[in-house]
Order: C-alpha cells, then sequence, then structure tokens
C-alpha cells in the first residue's frame, strides 16, 4: 500500500545517505572501434551500449560510488533486451543521475560544453529491440525511476524516437518516448520524436499516480514532433507537476516549460473518446491545490486534436490549476473534431482551460477549430471559442488574459472592425506579420512589436518576466527574471523606435517587448 511504499523509499533515502554524487563520468561510445577493454572510464575504453553504462552506475551508485554522470558519444542506442516481455524493453534512468548525449570522443571533451554544437541530432535513444520474433517496439524508450534524492534526473542532448505504448495493462499504454512516475526531472536540449501511445502522453507521460511525492519538471530547448496520443496530451501529459517546497535553492522552485517547440502532435488518435480527449501538444491536470507550471518562449504549430484544446488543454476535475502561459505562439493548431457530451456538439479550441492561470504576451495566429463549431448555450459568440475557450460550464473563470494577439476572438462587426478578446492590452489583428510560413519571427511591420509587458500586476498575480528556472547561465540563480527570448542570442526587452507604445492598467509604459516567442532585435 501507500504506506508501506513511502517506507520502502525512506529506507532507500537512509541507505544513500545524502545521495549526493562526487560528480564522476561513466563513457559509452556505441561506435567505438578499438579493442580496448570496456570499463567505462574513458572514451578511450568506453561501454558499447547505454545499459551496459547504466548497469554501472546502478551496480555503483547504492555502494557509495562517485559516478553521477553518463556521457554518451554520437551513435545510435537501442534498450537492452527484456527477456520474456521485449515490448518491455527501456532505458531506466536511476534517480539522480544525468545522461548527456552528443559527444564526439576525438575531440577530447572534458566540459558537458564541449558536445558538437550541442546538436541533439547527433545521439538516437531508439525504441526498437530484436527479439527472436524479430523487430519489436518498446513501450517506453525511457524510463527515469523515482526519486530517492532531491537531485533531479536530468536528460539532455539527444534525440528520444519510436516508443509504441500499445500494451493492456495499466502505463503500458503511456508514456511511449518517456514514461516518468514520482520522480524529480530536467529534460534539456532533447528532440522526442514520432512516439505513440494508446493512452496519454505521446511523447512523454509524467506525474505522480497517488499522494506520496511531489514531482516537478523542468523542459528546457527540447522539441516535441510526430507524436501521438490516442487520449490526452500528444506530445506531453502533465500530472501532479507541482511546485515542490522542500528543494530549498538548489533547484527550480516550479514545474515550467522553457524555449521549446510542440508541433504535428496528436491527441485523441482514438476517435471514439473525444468527449475526454484533449491537449494535441500539450495536457496539464493536477489533482491538488498548489500546481504551479509556468510555459514560456515556446511555440506551439500545426498540432491536431480529436476533443480539446489543439495546443493545451488544461484541465482538473477536482482542484484549480495555477498555470502561467506568457511569451507563446500558437499558429496552424487544429481541432479536427469537437467532443460530444449528451449528444451536443461541445466547443474545441487552440489553448482550453479551466481553474485558474494567466495568459499573457502571446500571438494566437492562423488556427483552425474544425467544422460545425457551437457555443455553449446562451453563448451569444460562438466565435470566441476558436482560440480560447473555457474547460466546463463555469467559464473563463479565475484566468487573465492580456496583452496578447488573440485573433477571431469575436465576430468582427462591420462598423468597428474586429472586438479584442476582454483583458488589458489585448489586441485583434489579421495582419501579424509573420516572416514566412514556418518562420514565426515578427517582420518590422508587425503590429505585436513592443506590445507586451513585463510589469504588470494583478491582485494575487504576478506577470512580470519569469524566474531563470532553467538557469541558462549556470550561474546557480532561479530567482532572478529572464530577459532572454526564444532565440537566447536576443534579448527579451528591446525597444524598437516608433512601434508598439502599450499602456499598463496603471498608466505606466510597458517595458518594451513584443509578443509571442521572439524577440525582434
Amino acid at each position: 500500500g501507500v504506506l508501506a511504499r513511502a517506507a520502502c523509499l525512506i529506507l532507500m533515502i537512509v541507505a544513500l545517505g545524502s545521495s549526493t554524487f562526487a560528480g564522476g563520468i561513466i563513457y559509452v561510445d556505441s561506435l567505438r572501434t578499438t579493442s580496448a577493454p570496456a570499463d567505462g572510464d574513458s572514451f578511450a575504453t568506453s561501454y558499447l551500449t547505454l545499459p551496459d553504462g547504466l548497469s554501472d552506475v546502478r551496480l555503483t551508485a547504492f555502494g557509495g560510488s562517485t559516478h553521477d554522470q553518463v556521457w554518451m558519444a554520437r551513435g545510435v542506442y537501442t534498450p537492452e533486451l527484456s527477456l520474456g516481455f521485449p515490448e518491455a524493453s527501456t532505458f531506466r534512468i536511476p534517480s539522480g543521475i544525468s545522461v548527456y548525449g552528443g559527444f564526439d570522443p576525438s575531440s577530447s571533451p572534458t566540459d558537458i560544453e564541449d558536445r558538437i554544437d550541442n546538436d541533439k541530432r547527433r545521439t538516437y535513444l531508439i525504441g526498437q529491440v530484436t527479439a527472436s520474433t524479430g523487430s519489436v517496439s518498446v513501450w517506453h524508450v525511457v524510463t527515469p525511476q523515482p526519486s530517492v534524492t532531491t537531485n533531479p534526473i536530468t536528460l539532455d542532448g539527444f534525440t528520444i524516437r519510436g516508443g509504441k505504448a500499445v500494451g493492456t495493462n495499466p502505463g503500458t499504454d503511456d508514456g511511449a518516448g518517456i514514461y516518468a512516475v514520482d520522480t524529480y526531472l530536467v529534460l534539456n536540449r532533447l528532440f522526442i520524436e514520432s512516439n505513440e501511445a494508446n493512452g496519454d502522453g505521446g511523447g512523454l507521460y509524467f506525474g505522480s499516480p497517488d499522494d506520496i511525492s511531489d514531482p516537478f519538471i523542468s523542459i528546457y530547448d527540447c522539441e516535441f514532433t510526430g507524436n501521438s496520443a490516442g487520449g490526452k496530451g500528444g506530445g506531453a501529459f502533465l500530472a501532479n507537476s507541482f511546485w515542490d517546497e522542500n528543494l530549498g535553492t538548489q533547484n527550480p522552485r516550479e514545474s515550467h516549460i522553457f524555449n521549446t517547440v510542440f508541433s504535428r502532435n496528436l491527441a485523441g488518435a482514438n476517435p471514439n473518446s473525444a468527449a475526454v480527449n484533449g491537449g494535441g501538444a500539450l495536457f496539464v491536470g493536477a489533482r491538488r491545490t498548489g500546481t504551479q507550471l509556468t510555459v514560456c518562449n515556446s511555440l506551439f504549430t500545426e498540432n491536431l486534436v480529436r476533443g480539446r484544446g489543439a495546443a493545451i488543454y488544461a484541465h482538473d476535475n477536482a482542484h484549480q490549476n495555477s498555470m502561467k502561459v506568457t511569451h507563446c505562439t500558437f499558429s496552424k493548431n487544429i481541432v479536427i473534431t469537437q467532443p460530444v457530451v449528451g449528444g451536443v456538439l461541445q466547443p474545441g479550441s487552440v489553448l482550453e482551460a479551466d481553474g485558474n492561470g494567466l495568459i499573457f504576451n502571446c500571438i494566437f495566429f492562423g488556427n483552425s477549430y474544425g467544422q460545425g463549431l457551437q457555443g455553449s448555450p446562451g453563448q451569444s459568440n460562438p466565435s470566441d471559442y476558436a482560440v480560447v475557450a473555457p474547460a466546463g460550464s463555469g467559464g473563463f473563470i479565475g484566468w487573465h488574459v492580456g496583452f496578447s494577439n488573440v485573433e477571431n476572438s469575436h465576430d468582427a462587426i462591420p462598423t468597428g472592425g474586429p472586438i479584442p478578446y476582454p483583458g488589458n492590452g489585448n489586441i485583434n489583428r489579421t495582419d501579424v506579420d509573420f516572416s514566412g510560413t514556418y518562420d514565426f519571427t515578427l517582420e518590422a511591420t508587425s503590429p505585436c512589436l513592443d506590445m507586451g509587458t513585463t510589469n504588470l500586476s494583478l491582485p494575487s498575480l504576478n506577470v512580470g518576466l519569469p524566474g531563470d528556472f532553467p538557469d541558462v547561465d549556470n550561474d546557480g540563480d532561479y530567482t532572478e527574471t529572464i530577459w532572454y527570448a526564444f532565440d537566447i542570442n536576443n534579448s527579451r526587452v528591446t525597444d524598437l523606435p516608433g512601434v508598439g507604445g502599450c499602456v499598463n492598467p496603471n498608466g505606466s509604459t510597458c517595458a518594451e517587448n513584443d509578443m509571442g516567442c521572439y524577440e525582434r532585435q
């Protein structure tokens, strides 16, 4: 039961002592051709498979080893075959371990920054194993293990591809790319693509199935592309991603997604359950109050859903969400089919949410909500649901939308033009002027330039630029303000002469920054 499981967790923590390793490295290179014995102490004597490297970590970590990192050379890696159940083969990542990919052994790297331009396309973790019956797709490519330390598991610098979670037992149909439960998890510079789950979380399933732990997740500079889920979260499914008040200053204080792309993901691949499906790119849910999730500087494009929320579906049927979506761009997302509840066609949208939260400094443009859209009873403007819609009959209670371009947020009126979505600083423009069909930077003529805000405050809500939770500058300070855009070489606050000029509700001039994930310099 829960108590027994918690007792086991306490015993494991006691056995590990501080659970903080001294920083030793295990080396893995699938392309090594030298005949030197494999001990993992250098690239010259590296292990040839990642499972061998992870086994070394498992064998030594509980004995007080100094190993806490695995460095992978460029190449292709597959899980170790699970005898009897090849579909259960997976890369099991021990608690508190960091796995880095993309190294070129010939360059004699001595630091994680010595990787090949941090190119996540040079190292591949593939969800295929060879069994006696031939090639078999695994249920989960990567399975981070439950945390027994406050040090997070870090996955950094590689591609995760080809998982197929189609099992019939609980959990075996979720999280085809990554399946993470009860853990602290940091995902940096990953490409998570072409993973398929019959249940939830095609690319990533993250959360806690019960109430014994408060996991957090950090996602930075990742790409979720071409993943699908039969239910919720085509790209990623996040549940119980909590603010952990016991982590002190050594780790981020809230779950967050920064500088990440979600493209061409599908939720609701099972058309028979559209009423409960949602989140073509991302599903966010929680079971307790106090949930914190910030989504910043991120792009959502060409995601699909049969259900609710082509890009994001934030839903909590027990408690309120607390979520911030700021400086994000939503374009070309499509609701294929709206859910039918009680014989009534329900609204579909690009971002659908209940609970409470913030949507600020964003661009919603060029999205589609399918055919036959109907509003809720008494809804005078059904097209309100095209972009941002409430999930449930209570309306968009507790959510604040501001300083965003929300295209077609209301029916256009012939004499007065389009009406902006309710909220401070919102505009409703169809001439956003992206630089290209798939280039979402803004042209010099865009009405979204210098129309964002960084210092607006609402009762009990702070809309300012978020803290540097990913610690991009590696200074250990997670509370400093984040001042970079999607392209981290570009400052988020850049005043372009002669454009913009938004005003905060208190009459002050906004700090000059653009709507959307990019910042024109």
